[in-house]
């Protein structure tokens, strides 16, 4: 969302409000609204089933919400950390001390985020056969 993050990016900074706990709640609320559009489409076009799912399950906010979580942790593994109380600029960072944590751009993001992500594939796929 290359230019939605833009715009963010230049109302707030980069890694401040969505780096944060406050963000979090900002995110849950625009995931809940998310969610809500997704099933009034579904039931729009007929798709009474998926929708039902959609809304007993809360699909899509948890999967907004779980995204969210992941981002800052991710972030947090990095060398700059993440401002977890902004508008405080403490930065926070897993682990806490800075030279333990990897440097944007370099391998071990790339081994962190690809071994994560197939993680998720995999428990997506898992969830989809359990269905």
């Amino acid at each position: 969302m290359g230019w939605f993050s833009k715009s963010i990016q230049r109302l707030a900074g980069h890694r401040t409000l969505f780096h944060s706990l406050l963000g979090l709640l900002l995110g849950s609320l625009i995931a809940f609204g998310l969610e809500q559009l997704v099933t009034y489409l579904l039931y729009q076009q007929g798709f009474t089933i998926p929708a039902s799912f959609v809304r007993g399950t809360h699909l899509v906010f948890y999967a907004v919400l779980f995204g969210c979580i992941m981002h800052i942790v991710a972030d947090a593994m990095t060398e700059g950390g993440v401002p977890l109380l902004w508008p405080n600029h403490k930065r926070f960072g897993i682990p806490p001390n800075p030279h333990w944590r990897f440097r944007t751009g370099t391998w071990p993001e790339f081994v962190i985020v690809w071994s994560f992500m197939i993680l998720v594939g995999i428990g997506i796929w898992q969830s989809i056969i359990v269905i």
